[in-house]
């Protein structure tokens, strides 16, 4: 368990009467699979939680328990295993969830364009549409990378791969009536192509969830990497 029960509280309440609770996250992170697992544990008015995966595995993901070499033989399954999306962790708290009966949901669409604005509408597009089918009563849990899931739009600085000069519609700008929250690890490790270091921060949090500006802060003490070693292509015979 990672959420106090000051947080669980706090957290019920402010997302109370919202249609979605968005979550955005540093791909690599063990603790992003279990944080949400602990979230829907403890607000049960989720009932349907959503991936930045492929739209096209949602139907495997969905299968108890899913078919764990066919998503394996899947090419974008192993851009995502490098990138930190998906991982053995992942895996296992999403035949979890669908045991207890909750919906998963892909919203990475396919498309051909490499344009951002056009991935993160697309993105938008399936989840809005998804909504719409829902009792109003229950919201869905939506988990991406921490720049799909910020609230206004921006420009792109020239460290991004786009450069500068590109201004950019993130997904979490379309969606109305929404909790965001920012997974804010203090310390520990990633794993997003290679393993990396979240900066340690030395700063004191009172409290482990904490506003700013538009955006919650869910502060963790500590980030464990994902790992790829087991899930690296086999030549086939």
């Amino acid at each position: 368990m990672f959420l106090t029960n000051k947080t669980t509280t706090k957290l019920s309440k402010i997302s109370q009467d919202k249609d979605y609770l968005l979550l955005g996250e540093m791909h690599g992170v063990k603790e992003n699979a279990l944080l949400v697992e602990e979230l829907v544990d403890k607000i049960t008015s989720i009932k349907t939680v959503g991936f930045e995966y492929p739209n096209e595995i949602e139907s495997a993901l969905n299968q108890s328990p899913p078919p764990k070499k066919e998503l394996l033989d899947y090419s974008p399954v192993q851009t995502m295993l490098k990138d930190g999306r998906f991982s053995q962790t992942h895996m296992d708290v999403i035949s979890r969830l669908v045991k207890k009966g909750i919906k998963i949901i892909c919203f990475d669409p396919k498309i051909s364009s490499t344009d951002w604005n056009e991935r993160d509408k697309g993105m938008a597009k399936i989840v809005m549409s998804y909504r719409k089918k829902l009792n109003k009563n229950t919201k869905i849990l939506l988990i991406c990378g921490n720049m799909h899931s910020r609230i206004d739009e921006f420009d792109l600085d020239s460290s991004t791969e786009k450069g500068k000069n590109y201004h950019y519609r993130p997904f979490g700008s379309y969606l109305k009536n929404q909790i965001n929250i920012k997974f804010n690890y203090l310390s520990g490790q990633f794993y997003n192509f290679g393993l990396k270091k979240f900066p340690t921060d030395p700063e004191p949090h009172k409290n482990q969830l904490q506003k700013n500006n538009k955006q919650w802060l869910l502060n963790i003490k500590i980030a464990n990497p994902t790992r790829i070693d087991n899930y690296k292509k086999r030549p086939r015979h």
